[in-house]
């Protein structure tokens, strides 16, 4: 089914014609033209109730980048929500959910991002389509492609969660009530499953390595847009305990950092991520990760390389 947002008249998502409290319609300009669209109870303007819908249109362009829909009931988040791309390519699906009570509860799908710009692929255009009354624009992604997907309860993961690559192969299965790996397929090995798995297997990077690649190289352009690439090699590590959190991330080897390699950390910094600690006899113990990372030369692209030296 395909949905639209119309943005004066703010977001229609679907929901069932039923008595809605007495409300009032609120436009927020924010930072870099970021608007926010949404309702309050004329009874409390601190409450937020209906649709919502955050945007940007695009200056001199056609068009606005959507980055988040969905809608409130009460003051906090109810039903289905779809979070968008805040960086171009404009209007790239990242993740589509439901809410009660304010917690992401039921289906939750997430979507490889088209971050790094490949030759042929056709780039997002701006959305929205001009009329009398504003803009009409579609909050689907025909091109989104799966990564992840799983149930959430009461605001955390739970059963199984399976993860996949960009060519829609599963390279991963979690038990996210247990955070146990149930499969595991690497590149062109053969899948792992069962209790060779529960017994032993590496630090890895929740939705695969590749997933990491990806996230490095938009996180690392992302700061180059506000400091000047760096030339340089070296290695890097992240530091994971036993229960999977990320206690460092640093050199790999133990010297101060030079300017290229201060200039990857400080690109870094932000990066979020999620892990399933290593696993040696049956027990989760702590373990570091790898990646080597080169910028080749000064210039709009970076010429930057990452390679992962872990599974």
């Amino acid at each position: 089914m395909k949905w639209y947002i119309h943005l004066i008249g703010l977001l229609l998502l679907n929901v069932a014609a039923k008595a809605q409290p007495q409300t009032e319609k609120v436009l927020q300009q924010g930072t870099a033209g970021v608007v926010e669209e949404f309702s309050v109870l004329k009874a409390d303007h601190t409450v937020r109730q209906g649709p919502y819908i955050r945007y940007r249109p695009l200056g001199g362009r056609t068009g606005v980048a959507v980055f988040e829909a969905g809608n409130y009931e009460n003051g906090l988040k109810e039903g289905e929500w779809r979070c968008f791309s805040e960086d171009y390519p404009w209007n790239k699906l990242l993740s589509k959910g439901s809410y009660h009570a304010g917690l992401p509860d039921g289906l939750w799908q997430y979507y490889h991002c088209a971050w790094t710009k490949r030759r042929g692929l056709e780039e997002a255009a701006p959305n929205g389509r001009k009329t009398k009354a504003g803009y009409v624009v579609s909050v689907v992604d025909t091109s989104a492609v799966l990564q992840a997907k799983g149930m959430n309860y009461a605001g955390m993961k739970a059963g199984v969660w399976v993860y996949y690559d960009a060519q829609n192969n599963i390279i991963q299965k979690i038990n996210e009530s247990t955070r146990q790996l149930l499969y595991w397929h690497q590149g062109t090995q053969e899948p792992v499953v069962g209790q060779a798995l529960a017994e032993n297997h590496p630090l890895l990077y929740v939705g695969g390595k590749y997933q990491l690649r990806d996230a490095i190289h938009h996180h690392i352009e992302a700061f180059a847009l506000l400091k000047h690439y760096q030339i340089g090699s070296a290695n890097f590590v992240f530091s994971v305990d036993s229960t999977g959190q990320q206690t460092h991330l640093g050199l790999g080897v133990n010297i101060l950092p030079n300017a290229f390699e201060e200039f990857i950390l400080s690109g870094l910094r932000n990066l979020k991520t999620t892990w399933l600690p290593q696993v040696v006899a049956g027990q989760p113990v702590a373990a570091e990760y790898r990646v080597r990372i080169s910028i080749q030369e000064k210039n709009e692209n970076g010429r930057m390389t990452v390679d992962m030296l872990g599974d």
